[in-house]
């Protein structure tokens, strides 16, 4: 039984769900421990919506600051999406329940959406809200499409892109009804005011700051654009060790959305497919042209159009024959579970965790953290004292904001040694560290 236990959270994907936290699921729970007023102000600095930390600030106090409690909410959110996919195959595409459970398994084990479904962060729920959201519209449901839709905006900005998708869709049959939209994108007006007056006051830089792609780099991602959208990762070494499978496996995707497109010959069928290229393809498609001159391509902030692309792909999947449907069930389901498993080898995060317990064994009350690397002051402030952790020898001003800036006091800048009895743990970003003092 213990072997089974240990196979299960080492060589699996729930892996993911113990292991030591990374930077930004550190900064989640050191924003989200913040008082709601506090919440607001500090995700309108740091250029992100409120509405997740919100949740996890409560979820906090009802499960506690483990890791396992942290990543549970993001967990719930993937279990709610995969059921609103489930939905959506059956009340929109008019699968039977019985005929849904093999494409429900592909759901459930996708790359991208078990990756984020263990980590604390927004993703997830930007994926069932969005997830919502569309299945809301087609159906007409307007009340849960309002209330989806606003929450998918106040998750992650990039929800103004599904809003605007919805719309453009729309034009295509009298179906769709544009008040919804409108409405929603009016009601988060305010909040943009809001956090565009606060950066216009602070003449900081909006969003990341990123490098821009190279011709080589746009060229890899658009030959292996559908796998990217299915498996995400696309800069990761796993993505690179996989890159001439995904190059076969995205060949194939090409091949199955001509097919599908070719088979909506109905006006119903090729209205649904516009609808779903729309949330699948064209969002990650102008998000990555833009990139090219303003870097915001991040597969996790397009997690929802992984959910769009599996539905479409299931939709084109039931324009074929049985056995050839079959057989490409099974080719697909293969090529999932062995990127899954390879995510556990390739995809593991720094074990800082272990390095920080092994300095509090050894540690005074009165001895330091300094990181000196930025990227780890958030997760040190986790596992140690938070008012024990220093950054050293970096200037306050070379700090990007995407790294969390808002959550970094100046004071927490030193380019001096303790004098000892007081000890400094020099920690690097591999997790070794050293003892440092001033004599």
């Amino acid at each position: 039984m213990r072997i089974m236990v240990n196979y299960l959270f080492t060589k699996t994907p729930l892996l993911f769900l113990t292991q030591s936290l990374w930077r930004d699921e550190a900064f989640s729970y050191l924003l989200a421990k913040n008082g709601l007023t506090q919440i607001i102000r500090l995700t309108a600095n740091d250029f992100n919506p409120p509405l997740y930390y919100f949740i996890l600030h409560f979820w906090i106090k009802l499960l506690g600051r483990s890791e396992i409690a942290l990543r549970s909410l993001s967990f719930l959110f993937y279990w709610a999406t995969v059921y609103v996919v489930y939905l959506f195959l059956t009340k929109i595409i008019k699968l039977k329940s019985k005929k849904s459970l093999p494409y429900i398994l592909l759901v459930t084990i996708n790359p991208v959406l078990l990756y984020y479904a263990f980590e604390a962060r927004m993703y997830t729920q930007l994926a069932f809200f969005v997830t919502l959201s569309y299945y809301s519209y087609w159906l007409k449901k307007n009340r849960l499409y309002f209330i989806s839709t606003l929450a998918s905006l106040f998750t992650h900005y990039f929800a103004i892109a599904v809003v605007f998708s919805q719309l453009f869709t729309s034009l295509w049959g009298k179906k769709h009804s544009k008040k919804g939209p409108i409405l929603c994108l009016v009601l988060f007006v305010p909040w943009m005011i809001y956090v565009f007056s606060l950066h216009i006051l602070v003449k900081e830089p909006f969003w990341i700051i990123n490098s821009k792609p190279t011709f080589y780099n746009i060229l890899i991602i658009i030959l292996n654009f559908p796998a990217t959208i299915y498996l995400g990762h696309i800069r990761d070494s796993l993505f690179l060790n996989y890159l001439k499978a995904n190059t076969f496996f995205s060949l194939l995707l090409y091949l199955s959305l001509i097919f599908t497109y070719l088979k909506t010959a109905l006006k119903r069928d090729r209205e649904m497919f516009f609808y779903l290229f729309f949330w699948a393809i064209v969002i990650p498609a102008v998000v990555g042209i833009f990139s090219i001159w303003k870097p915001l391509y991040l597969s996790r902030y397009l997690i929802f159009s992984s959910v769009g692309f599996l539905i479409l792909l299931i939709f084109g999947l039931e324009k074929i024959k049985p056995l050839s449907r079959y057989l490409a069930i099974a080719v697909i389901f293969i090529f999932t579970v062995r990127y899954d498993f390879a995510q556990t080898k390739y995809l593991q995060k720094t074990n800082m965790a272990k390095s920080i317990k092994e300095i509090k064994a050894i540690s005074g009350k009165k001895d330091l953290i300094y990181v000196t690397d930025v990227l780890d002051f958030f997760v040190a402030q986790y596992y140690f004292d938070e008012n024990r952790v220093l950054i050293y020898e970096n200037q306050y001003e070379q700090i990007p904001n995407f790294v969390g800036k808002v959550l970094i006091p100046k004071e927490k800048i030193t380019s001096l040694l303790p004098t000892y009895p007081v000890r400094a743990f020099m920690i690097k970003d591999n997790g070794s560290y050293t003892i440092q003092a001033v004599y």
